[in-house]
């Protein structure tokens, strides 16, 4: 066989093997973006839980509030109660009132705080969620990349390969097309 033919079969040979690399390196790629999208969803479930976590922690700090307060008001009577006082005007509905109010505006700072750390959590989940959404497309497209890239790898060698082949009109020496008698 002419070098020529040799040269042409390494090229196709090299081609291939460049081809199947890029077929391997962009799987390599997909798979570590669908690995990060899993990571991503998996992260995006924790804030869920924070949120409703953080949720829970408010309910329980307004129980405690609501539960402080009766307590007071409750001591507050007993006092009042026994040095003789009427509880319903004056001195005494007025301390009670003010007590109410302080625990009312401490329970509007608590469920506003709440809501602010559960959406917080929620907002930071649905961004880590849609993150993930991304990735898992990306990774569908690097794949898809990887084999278009090597299906035109393979086929530019393969017309490098035929142009190189003994008796083409462009392989050196080439001219006409040869023909065997």
């Amino acid at each position: 066989m002419d070098i020529a033919v040799y040269a042409a079969i390494a090229s196709a040979i090299a081609a291939a093997a460049t081809a199947g690399s890029q077929i391997m390196q962009a799987q390599q790629q997909g798979t570590a973006q669908r690995n990060q999208a899993a990571l991503d969803q998996i992260r995006a479930r924790q804030q869920e839980l924070e949120a409703r976590g953080v949720e829970a922690r408010g309910t329980a700090e307004a129980l405690d509030v609501r539960e402080n307060l009766l307590r007071t008001l409750a001591a507050q009577n007993a006092r009042y109660a026994a040095s003789g006082l009427m509880l319903e005007d004056g001195t005494p509905g007025a301390v009670a009132e003010e007590t109410r109010a302080d625990a009312e505006r401490q329970l509007d700072i608590l469920r506003t705080n709440t809501t602010i750390a559960a959406e917080s959590a929620r907002i930071g989940a649905a961004q880590t969620q849609q993150r993930a959404l991304l990735l898992r497309d990306q990774a569908g497209f690097t794949t898809t990349a990887g084999y278009v890239g090597a299906a035109a790898t393979a086929a530019r060698a393969g017309l490098d390969a035929y142009n190189r082949w003994p008796g083409t009109t462009t392989s050196p020496g080439g001219g006409a097309v040869r023909t065997r008698e």
